[in-house]
């Protein structure tokens, strides 16, 4: 994984490459319903979606999930809240080429999204899948 971090300590890019799985592989094979339904049942705990898209957008020319999302992780002992949010990310996937590819912007507090959005959208924007 490779990290881009914002000078404020606000916000960081990340790239993450890996084999991809089987489940992940069959998950991008799936028509956009089932892609869409299969997504959300496979939210992890704290995780809320609050955009899931998967036909509009493109990851170094291949169709790409993109989610906006919440995470709420919650101290020792103390239950996640749904009111409660310590991040907010937005994702971008793709498979190529039996990889499994993900470009994403984090932001911890979450209000604070807004602050490096252009400019982690165009580092996402140049993103660059070289298949050799």
């Amino acid at each position: 994984m490779t990290s881009f971090t914002s000078a404020d300590k606000v916000g960081i890019v990340f790239v993450q490459i890996q084999n991809a799985t089987q489940g992940e592989i069959a998950v991008y094979n799936m028509n956009d319903s089932a892609k869409t339904n299969t997504i959300r049942t496979h939210l992890i705990a704290g995780e809320t979606l609050l955009e899931l898209d998967v036909n509009h957008y493109v990851l170094s020319g291949h169709p790409a999930i993109r989610i906006i999302e919440t995470q709420g992780f919650g101290g020792p002992g103390q239950p996640i809240s749904s009111k409660s949010y310590d991040a907010k990310g937005m994702i971008y996937s793709v498979i190529s080429g039996g990889k499994f590819y993900k470009v994403a912007y984090m932001v911890t507090p979450p209000e604070r999204f807004p602050n490096h959005l252009q400019i982690a959208q165009l580092m996402i924007n140049s993103f660059l899948i070289m298949n050799k």
